[in-house]
């Protein structure tokens, strides 16, 4: 795994390439917007090291309630009232703030401040559970 810093007009890109495609052309992810080389040089360090952990999640735009959505289309072989909790949880995730938040940008605190928000809303605390659970999977 290899990454590259550009400078781009008056900022600085870190591109890291991610291997090659089904017709063996190389992929390449850009992570762009920083003030200086070095800032660069350090987030270049910091990605690899994610690629290398197997933690590297490319840029997208999409958000939790695309994901969720996409998630539970894909439930295929489960109970009925399965796919119904399945539906209600996702529905309660995607309806809330949380939904339209970028995949991208989620973290743990968001996530602890979500589920607060359900315990206070007067959510029986097996709910919040089982909304934590289908988050959890997905």
């Amino acid at each position: 795994m290899k990454g590259t810093v550009i400078k781009r007009g008056s900022r600085w890109s870190v591109v890291i390439d991610v291997g090659r495609d089904a017709k063996g052309k190389r992929v390449r992810r850009w992570h762009s917007g920083y003030p200086t080389k070095r800032a660069a040089e350090e987030a270049r360090i910091e990605i690899l090291g994610r690629v290398q952990r197997g933690e590297y999640v490319p840029p997208s735009n999409v958000t939790v309630g695309e994901w969720l959505t996409s998630w539970l289309a894909g439930r295929t072989g489960l109970a009925a009232t399965t796919i119904d909790g399945y539906s209600r949880d996702v529905k309660r995730i995607t309806e809330n703030d949380m939904g339209a938040l970028r995949l991208r940008d989620l973290n743990p605190t968001l996530v602890s401040g979500f589920y607060k928000g359900l315990t206070g809303s007067g959510l029986a605390s097996n709910t919040v559970k089982n909304t934590h659970a289908v988050l959890h999977k997905a």
